[in-house]
């Protein structure tokens, strides 16, 4: 720890709280923007999950990471955070890098949410699970021809339960240019749906 010389009261407070648990390369994180304090400790954390997923491999590593990701934070926010710079770097950080919700999504979510559920129902007793058609829920899908079918075509489709507008694909192309006055003008299947609930302009 020899040659780290801080000044200032938050380098000094963090620098006490380094100097006590042995990990003086804290001390330097303090005086480093709020944005690159995150950008370190996400580093390491995406490190270590890396490192983990090699030694496990998926699906163990994901459910590993998360486990612990969430007990060490839990940790970290009972104990209290020395300063802000400390909690960016540790919590937000390092947790967040090493913790792996959105990988959970990309890589299982069908698998959590459509392979298994059906397995699951294949294996149960007769009347014991109804299993709806694809078209019942979030219907038209998410590729181009459904995104046109839900926008561009005029469709009903009278067994589904709900509808999804995939914002994230359709927000520039559709949603944002939408009104009351063309949801009355143009005929297609979302606007004829969206018409129970938006009152027709007057002339």
């Amino acid at each position: 720890m020899h040659g780290l010389h801080c000044t200032g009261a938050k380098m000094e407070k963090l620098f006490t709280l380094t100097q006590e648990s042995g990990v003086c390369a804290l001390a330097i994180v303090v005086a480093l923007p709020a944005a690159l304090v995150v950008f370190v400790g996400g580093g390491l954390g995406a490190t270590l999950r890396w490192a983990v997923t090699l030694l496990a491999g998926a699906p163990m590593a994901t459910w590993m990471v998360n486990i612990v990701g969430s007990f060490g934070l839990a940790w970290l926010t009972a104990r209290g955070f020395s300063s802000e710079t400390s909690r960016l770097l540790l919590g937000t950080g390092l947790m967040g890098g090493f913790t792996t919700y959105s990988t959970f999504n990309q890589e299982y979510w069908n698998t959590h949410s459509v392979v298994l559920p059906r397995l699951l129902a294949q294996q149960a007793e007769p009347g014991e699970v109804h299993t709806l058609p694809v078209e019942s829920f979030h219907w038209p899908s998410w590729d181009d021809e459904g995104i046109a079918a839900l926008f561009e075509e005029d469709h009903t489709y009278p067994d589904a339960y709900v509808h999804h507008l995939w914002a994230g694909k359709t927000w520039e192309t559709h949603l944002s240019a939408m009104s009351p006055a063309s949801i009355y003008e143009r005929g297609s299947s979302y606007n004829r749906l969206a018409r129970r609930f938006v009152d027709k302009p007057s002339d």
